[in-house]
C-alpha cells in the first residue's frame, strides 16, 4: 500500500510538471516570435531608412554635380572675360586719349613697367630705338595674383573649382605664343621697332618651348608656356645661381620675378622677355666695350638660342664676345663649328638619356644651336604670315644658312 500510493502520488505531480512545461514552451516560443516579428520591423524600418537615405544622397548629389557644373561654366566665362578685357588692356589707345589705368602708371612714376608693356602692344611713348625692353621685374608692389597657387583655406567653393580647373588644363596643356601676345600694328611698329621685333621674338621663344612636359614639382624644371623654372623666376635678375666654385659657370641666371607661377600667362610673356632680354644686353654691354658690331641679324640669332635657357646664356654669349669674333663681327659659324664639335664629343663620350632623344630629333646636329634655330625660324615664318613684325635687315638667308651648316656666301657674311 504504501509502494502504491507514492506511486500515485507520484503519477499526478508528473502530469502537472509536464503541462507547466508545455506552457512554459509555448511561452517562449510566443516570446521568440515576437522577437523575430520585432527585429524584422527594426530590419524594415532600417531598410527604409537607407532607401531614404539613400535617395536624399541622390538628390544631393544631384544638386552638387548641378552646382559644380555651374560652376564650370561660371569658371570659363571668368577666364573667358579676363582674356577679353585682357586683350582691350592690351590694345593701344585712339592717339590723344590716356586710359585711366595707364594715367594712374604715370601718376606714380612707373616708367618702367610703362615701357615693358609695349613688348605686348601698349607703347605710348618712343624709346629712341636705342635699347630693347627694360627687363620686367617685380618690384616693391605684391607679385601680381596667380590663381595656380594652392587656394587657401577660406577661399570660397567656387573659387576652389575654378583654381583646380585653371590648375589642370594649365599644367596639362600650355598654351602658345600666339594665344599670349598679339601683333604690333604699324605706328606701334614705328615708334618702337626693336620692341615690336622683340615682341615677335617673345611669342616666337613661347611657341617653340610650350609643347614641352611640365614638371611643377621640380624646382629646377622649365614649367608653363616659357618653360621656365621656378628657381629661375625666384632668383634675381642677370645674377647667377648654383655656379661653380670659380663663379664661371652657372645652372642658370635669375629672371627676377620672385614668387610668381610660371603658369600664369603674364608671366610667361616677362620671363621670356627677360630670358632674351639679359642676353642681349650683355652682347651689347661687350660689343660697345669691344667695338663690336651687333645688328639685327646677331640680335634675331642671340633671341632665337636665349630663348632657350641654359642651353645659351649669359656664360655662352661672354665666351662668344670673347673668342668668336673677326674684324669687329660676331662669327657665328666660327661658334657654331665649335659647339657641334663638342656636341659630337659628348654623344660619343658621356651622353645622357636626354641628350640621346635630342640627337634623334635634331638629326646629330647640335641641339643648343643649329637645331633650336631651325626651330625658332619655323616659328618666326609662321608669325609673319600672323602680321608680326621683323626689321627688313635681318638676313633670313644667311641664319637659314647658319642653321643647316652652310658656308658663308660672301667673305664678310655672318
Amino acid at each position: 500500500m504504501k509502494n502504491q500510493a507514492v506511486v500515485g502520488g507520484f503519477i499526478p505531480s508528473a502530469g502537472a510538471l509536464i503541462q507547466e512545461k508545455k506552457e512554459n514552451d509555448l511561452k517562449q516560443a510566443e516570446a521568440q516570435r515576437q522577437k523575430i516579428l520585432e527585429r524584422e520591423a527594426q530590419l524594415a524600418a532600417a531598410d527604409a531608412a537607407a532607401a531614404q537615405r539613400k535617395a536624399e544622397e541622390e538628390a544631393q548629389r544631384n544638386e552638387s554635380e548641378a552646382s559644380r557644373w555651374a560652376g564650370l561654366v561660371s569658371a570659363a566665362q571668368a577666364m573667358e572675360d579676363f582674356r577679353r578685357e585682357e586683350r582691350e588692356v592690351y590694345v593701344t589707345p585712339p592717339k590723344g586719349e590716356k586710359p585711366s589705368w595707364w594715367g594712374n602708371l604715370l601718376d606714380t612714376g612707373k616708367g618702367l613697367l610703362g615701357s615693358a608693356l609695349s613688348l605686348i602692344g601698349n607703347p605710348t611713348g618712343s624709346w629712341g630705338g636705342s635699347n630693347l625692353a627694360a627687363p620686367f621685374k617685380q618690384g616693391g608692389d605684391p607679385p601680381p595674383p596667380d590663381d595656380n597657387d594652392p587656394p587657401q583655406d577660406d577661399t570660397f567653393w567656387w573659387e576652389k573649382l575654378k583654381n583646380d580647373i585653371q590648375d589642370h588644363w594649365q599644367k596639362t596643356f600650355n598654351k602658345s605664343g600666339t594665344d599670349l601676345t598679339n601683333p604690333l600694328i604699324r605706328p606701334e611698329i614705328d615708334d618702337t621697332p626693336l620692341a615690336a621685333a622683340m615682341n615677335t621674338y617673345i611669342a616666337s621663344g613661347i611657341n617653340v618651348q610650350y609643347t614641352s612636359t611640365n614638371a611643377p614639382d621640380d624646382k629646377d624644371a622649365g614649367n608653363g608656356p616659357a618653360q621656365v623654372s621656378y628657381n629661375q623666376l625666384n632668383a634675381d635678375y642677370g645674377k647667377g645661381y648654383d655656379c661653380n666654385e670659380k663663379g664661371e659657370k652657372c645652372r642658370g641666371y635669375g629672371l627676377g620675378l620672385p614668387g610668381t607661377s610660371p603658369f600664369n600667362d603674364d608671366i610667361a610673356i616677362r620671363a621670356m622677355n627677360n630670358r632674351i632680354q639679359q642676353v642681349i644686353d650683355e652682347a651689347e654691354r661687350l660689343g660697345e666695350k669691344n667695338d663690336i658690331t651687333i645688328d639685327n641679324t646677331d640680335r634675331f640669332i642671340i633671341a632665337a638660342l636665349s630663348q632657350n635657357g641654359a642651353g645659351f646664356d649669359l656664360d655662352d654669349i661672354k665666351q662668344v664676345m670673347k673668342s668668336q669674333t673677326e674684324d669687329g663681327l660676331i662669327n657665328w659659324d666660327s661658334y657654331f663649328e665649335e659647339r657641334q664639335e663638342g656636341w659630337e664629343r659628348k654623344m660619343r663620350d658621356s651622353p645622357n638619356w636626354q641628350d640621346q632623344i635630342n640627337n634623334i630629333r635634331s638629326g646629330g646636329d647640335d641641339y643648343n644651336t643649329k637645331f633650336i634655330l631651325r626651330e625658332f625660324i619655323d616659328e618666326i615664318e609662321v608669325l609673319k604670315e600672323e602680321g608680326y613684325y621683323l626689321p627688313a635687315d635681318v638676313d633670313m638667308q644667311r641664319i637659314k644658312e647658319l642653321s643647316e651648316g652652310i658656308s658663308p656666301s660672301g667673305e664678310n657674311a655672318k
